[in-house]
C-alpha cells in the first residue's frame, strides 16, 4: 500500500501489485480488495473488470466495507457490465451495515429521493446521522434537510436509538475516535461470540443490523467514559 500511495517512498504501482499479489495468494481479504481496485483501475497493470469484480466480491464477502463500496459504483455505473441499480443498492446497503461513511450517505440520498428504494425520511435520517458522525460533511446537510420532513414523534423515536450527547462527542471528535478503531479484530471474536452480540448487543433498524462489534465496543466504552477520551480507548 505504501508503494501505491507514495506515503514515505517514491510511489511504484508495479511494486504494489506485486505485494497485493501475495497478500490475496496467502488468502489476505484487504490484499484482495487493493489488488482488485489496481485492475479495476488499471493502475501499474493491464485493467481487468472481470478479475477486479471478482477480486472485490470475494473482499467485500469476507467483510471488507470498502470492497462493498465498490462494487456498489460498479453495478451503479455499469463498469464493464450493464449497470444494475438494484445490485448496486445491495452493496451499498452493505458497505453500510458495516459502517462505511460514504455507503451511509449513500443510502440516506437513496432514502431521501426515493431512488430504486421507497422514499423513507426516517430512514435517510438515520443513515445520513451516521454518517454526519463519521465524519461525512455533506451527510450532516442531508440529515438537517430530512429532519424538517420528520415529525416530532418519529425524532423522538430515531433519537432514542443513539443519544445526543453520544451523537454529538462523536460529532466533536470523529477523526481521533476512527484512529483507534481497529476492524480486524472483529476476527478475534469467535463464531459464538459474534453470535451473542448479534442477538443481543448491536444497534438494529427494522431487525436489521448496522453495527460493527469495533462501534459497538466503542460506543459502550464512549458512554461509560463520556468526555474522557483517554479512558475510553
Amino acid at each position: 500500500r505504501l508503494y501505491l500511495t507514495g506515503l514515505g517512498l517514491a510511489g511504484n504501482p508495479s511494486k504494489a501489485l506485486i505485494w497485493f499479489q501475495l497478500a490475496a495468494e496467502q488468502g489476505s481479504p484487504f490484499g484482495e480488495f487493493y489488488l482488485g481496485v489496481q485492475y479495476l483501475q488499471g493502475s501499474g497493470v493491464k485493467a481487468d473488470l472481470d478479475l477486479a469484480r471478482d477480486l472485490l466480491l470475494s473482499a467485500a464477502n469476507q467483510g471488507v466495507r470498502e470492497a462493498a463500496y465498490e462494487l456498489a459504483q460498479i453495478y451503479r455505473d455499469g463498469i464493464g457490465l450493464d449497470s444494475n441499480e438494484r445490485e448496486a443498492v445491495k452493496w451499498f446497503r452493505i458497505g453500510a451495515r458495516a459502517g462505511h461513511p460514504a455507503s451511509q450517505k449513500t443510502m440516506g440520498s437513496l432514502y431521501e429521493q426515493g431512488l430504486v428504494v421507497e422514499a423513507d425520511m426516517a430512514r435517510a435520517y438515520f443513515w445520513y446521522s451516521l454518517a454526519s458522525a463519521n465524519g461525512v460533511s455533506k451527510a450532516v446537510i442531508g440529515r438537517s434537510r430530512v429532519m424538517s420532513e420528520l415529525s416530532p414523534a418519529e425524532l423522538n423515536h430515531l433519537n432514542d436509538i443513539i443519544d445526543q450527547y453520544l451523537y454529538d462527542l462523536v460529532d466533536k471528535n470523529t477523526d481521533r475516535i476512527n484512529s483507534e478503531i481497529d476492524h480486524s479484530k472483529d476476527y478475534e471474536i469467535d463464531f459464538f461470540g459474534f453470535k451473542t452480540l448479534e442477538k443481543s448487543y448491536l444497534l438494529r433498524v427494522d431487525n436489521i443490523v448496522v453495527e460493527r462489534p469495533q462501534y459497538l465496543f466503542m460506543r459502550v466504552a464512549l458512554c461509560i467514559h463520556r468526555d474522557n477520551l483517554e479512558k475510553a480507548f
